[in-house]
């Protein structure tokens, strides 16, 4: 699951990228529609698999708080250890 956060940091910086070079088009009046297109087909994956590895990474850290809340509880608790 660590890998939730690598690939999302990765995910966040081709999109920061792309968009300055799509602002650098647009200022130099380069900009073209194919250009654009491009760009928001890759801004659509990209921000799908920031939002697919930032679900992941919060239900990471919901798993964590949970175990930190066990360790501090006389509570027993169920663990499937398949998942």
């Amino acid at each position: 699951r660590q890998y939730a956060f690598g690939y999302g940091v990765t995910a966040a910086s081709f999109l920061h990228d792309g968009v300055k070079k799509i602002k650098a088009a647009h200022n130099d009046k380069k900009l073209t529609g194919n250009t654009m297109t491009v760009f928001l087909t890759e801004a659509e994956q990209t921000t799908t698999l920031l939002v697919n590895n930032l679900n992941r990474a919060s239900d990471l850290i919901s798993s964590f708080k949970q175990i930190a809340v066990d360790q501090t509880s006389e509570v027993e608790r169920d663990i499937n250890v398949s998942e």
